[in-house]
């Protein structure tokens, strides 16, 4: 992995901001993504927890500018798996919401990605969590 960690946690971050809050199954989640990125895990942690409480100051416009900065600055390479990083955020509660997706878009185009691409990666991940609720709403 090429991307600072600190650049990885605020794309994270940006991901549980959609959620309105840090909860233990998101700091979890924040494990697992150090673990399989082979950051270190408290670190990581607590870099994304630090970036929800800054993001929770921030309107809208904030939070875009803050992904868009934090996004030009990941290794063209790590994209994709950031980008699957931030898909495993937004599942983790067992629930996909509009709000979510919507995030998710946002961030793949600010990393560089296709919508296409983006889409069809985030089907492939909601078809291996057959406990999904996906709201309409």
């Amino acid at each position: 992995m090429k991307t600072d960690i600190k650049k990885i946690a605020a794309l994270v971050a940006t991901q549980v901001w959609c959620n309105g809050e840090y909860s233990e199954i998101e700091a979890e989640t924040a494990i697992e993504i150090a673990e399989a990125f082979e950051l270190p895990t408290e670190e990581f942690k607590g870099l994304v927890a630090d970036c929800v409480c800054n993001l929770e100051k921030l309107d809208e416009e904030g939070v875009s500018d803050f992904l868009a900065e934090n996004a030009k600055e990941v290794a063209s390479a790590d994209a994709p798996v950031i980008y699957e990083a931030l898909m495993q955020m937004a599942l983790c509660d067992g629930e996909l919401t509009r709000d979510e997706v919507s995030n998710l878009l946002a961030s793949a185009e600010a990393l560089g990605l296709e919508a296409e691409s983006a889409i069809l990666l985030l089907c492939d991940m909601v078809k291996t969590e057959p406990e999904l609720e996906v709201s309409i709403d």
